[in-house]
């Protein structure tokens, strides 16, 4: 299930306080948008893997804090903010997360490997990733 970063009550009501994995999607539409990348066009929308030790709630406050408000403790979401071409194409209620509850160690672990597939078949990290 997927929730819209630019909607803080439907983040509080359906995000747990537990740590995890993100990832967060460009759905325009109700249907996900097609990404250019290097080895070939990614049809998930997928902009950026993320992950937390900590709460899952308050990391994803963070980056709508960042990369909507005056925020900097994202780096995914000062990168939006300052994408300019990206966040001109990509509005936040476009932005949607979808995440799954893991012990920290599983979630830093889980984090590396989906980036680590996702550059393998698309030669480059998810846009906010890099």
């Amino acid at each position: 299930m997927m929730f819209s970063l630019a909607n803080l009550q439907e983040l509080k009501e359906n995000i747990p306080m537990k740590s995890g994995t993100y990832r967060i999607i460009w759905i325009k539409n109700g249907n996900p948008q097609k990404i250019r990348r290097f080895l070939g066009d990614d049809p998930t929308g997928l902009v950026y893997i993320g992950r937390t030790k900590g709460s899952l709630l308050t990391r994803l406050k963070q980056f709508g804090a960042s990369a909507f408000l005056g925020s900097s403790n994202h780096s995914a979401g000062n990168k939006y903010k300052r994408y300019k071409v990206l966040n001109s194409h990509v509005k936040p209620s476009e932005l949607k997360v979808e995440f799954k509850v893991e012990s920290p160690n599983k979630a830093v672990n889980s984090e590396k490997a989906q980036i680590k597939k996702y550059a393998k078949h698309f030669g480059e990290v998810p846009p906010l990733n890099g």
